[in-house]
């Protein structure tokens, strides 16, 4: 039963549904009644006459036609009519798993998530047969949630044979018998396609594990080491850090040539290096040269090529970028940008702390072996690397170049192809302190696209001078500079795991 109530405040007509215990006016927001505490005025349902219903009374009757107007035990008592889904079979008439299952499948193309699946009745086995992959039906933190539910007794890093990417083994937990397989709607076929050795087939078996490999190739196939001859950075080419390269030279480069003599010392070749420093001091191009001084392959690897927002994804590329290096040994993994793929662990970011485990697991397999594999880190914030992931790096400090390292760039920069009058390199040094080497490159290559410019609106020859050279590094002073403190109290404090 329902009633029409007036508000007292603003007599707004407020409709009491069954089922609801207190109504709020939808015009002022005044509580128009609650069933045991307020009195209220009552439209008659038949007349349309004012009853009043007087606190601690449960019903009233309209004065002019004797109908009831209200009974709050009637409408406390009466439970609201659910909402009839259009899509659910009648109850006299129960669906098949056939049935079932196509209904399923019209609701993931109307876009339902898993959430709702489940709601209509959708069974494990609907969601597996419908053609979609799990990640494809979660687009909510509800359908998450529901998809932990429905895989309660599943291992969700191991979810995806076919295609929800299950193995054999997850199938145990369930303890499925030949009944629950008629339950389900499956016959035999469904059984050994699905269910592997538990149909008694073993050739199905062998379909799913060839499947998972072939999975695994797809994954390994989106890491590709760059090609050798396009790789062509030697140590000689980077301009200045004498000191770094030393250091390169001692720690990297002598155990990955001479691995044997080391191994007699106990000290093995290969392990991780975290670089770190002040943008654009040539962190990648010093990673280059290590892979081009040692003959090995050169994996480059951003964030973007490993982190993925569904669950499970990330562990298994990081498994496959791995397994990918170690089968084209020898080989130097090299991370960009380290920060955004090893930033400290939280409980608020579940993808950055499945990340760094899944990293923190194949570094520590790796030293059992770490012959002819090198792994090198680059970040501009070494602070924000999650401590056990810093821990197994040993660190390897990059400044900015110093005056003769500058002059040094600008050399090999204005060098070649460029015609040029009186050019003082160690002025131009002196001139840029603070910079990179990557803010001296950018200023030389906007040079000479400035002179190619002119000489095209004048068809003369333009010359590189001093003058031109100087109102660019002037232009370039006025762009902010990293703080370079902050960076070498960091060294100070990390240089011991430099020995």
């Amino acid at each position: 039963m329902s009633a029409t109530i007036k508000c007292v405040n603003c007599k707004e007509s407020v409709v009491a549904k069954e089922g609801r215990r207190r109504i709020f006016c939808h015009g002022c927001g005044n509580k128009v009644f609650d069933l045991d505490e307020q009195s209220s005025l009552v439209n008659c349902s038949k007349c349309g006459e004012e009853v009043e219903l007087k606190e601690g009374r449960r019903r009233a009757f309209c004065d002019n036609c004797g109908t009831k107007a209200i009974d709050l035990d009637e409408i406390a008592t009466t439970p609201a009519s659910p909402a009839k889904n259009k899509d659910a079979p009648p109850k006299d008439n129960p669906e098949s798993a056939a049935e079932r299952r196509t209904r399923i499948k019209k609701l993931i193309k109307n876009g339902a998530g898993i959430a709702e699946l489940m709601e209509n009745g959708a069974t494990f086995a609907d969601i597996s047969m419908s053609g979609f992959e799990a990640h494809e039906l979660m687009h909510t933190k509800k359908d998450i949630k529901a998809f932990e539910k429905l895989t309660r007794s599943f291992n969700l890093d191991d979810f995806g044979f076919g295609d929800l990417g299950l193995d054999d083994d997850d199938f145990g937990d369930l303890g499925l018998d030949d009944d629950d397989f008629e339950d389900l709607g499956l016959d035999d076929d469904d059984d050994e396609v699905y269910f592997g050795k538990y149909s008694g087939s073993s050739s199905s078996a062998q379909q799913g594990k060839k499947r998972g490999n072939q999975k695994e190739c797809e994954l390994e196939a989106e890491f590709e080491p760059m090609c050798k001859d396009g790789n062509s950075v030697k140590l000689s080419d980077v301009a200045g850090l004498e000191d770094v390269k030393e250091t390169i030279r001692g720690m990297i480069l002598a155990p990955l040539k001479n691995p044997e003599i080391f191994k007699r010392y106990g000290s093995e070749a290969g392990g991780a290096v975290l670089m770190y420093g002040p943008p654009g001091t040539g962190k990648t191009m010093i990673a280059k040269a290590v892979a081009t001084e040692v003959n090995a392959n050169f994996f480059y690897i951003s964030s973007d090529k490993i982190v993925d927002k569904y669950v499970g994804n990330t562990e298994k590329k990081i498994a496959a970028l791995f397994s990918k290096v170690r089968k084209n040994l020898p080989a130097v993994l090299f991370f960009d940008e380290f920060d955004n793929i090893a930033s400290q662990r939280n409980s608020e970011n579940k993808i950055t702390t499945m990340t760094v485990n899944a990293l923190i697991t194949q570094i520590d397999g790796m030293k059992k072996d770490t012959t002819g594999m090198l792994i090198l880190g680059a970040t501009n914030v070494p602070w924000s690397i999650d401590s056990a992931m810093l821990s197994r790096f040993k660190n390897l400090y990059l400044p900015l170049p110093c005056a003769e390292g500058r002059a040094k760039i600008f050399e090999i920069h204005l060098k070649k192809n460029l015609p040029k009058k009186g050019l003082n390199f160690e002025y131009l040094a002196d001139e840029t302190e603070g910079f990179s080497g990557r803010d001296i490159s950018n200023i030389c290559k906007e040079l000479r696209r400035k002179l190619a410019i002119r000489e095209l609106e004048t068809g003369q020859t333009q010359y590189c001078d001093m003058e031109t050279i100087i109102k660019k590094i002037n232009l370039a002073k006025r762009r902010p500079r990293p703080d370079v403190s902050k960076f070498e109290a960091y060294n100070e404090d990390h240089s011991e795991s430099m020995l």
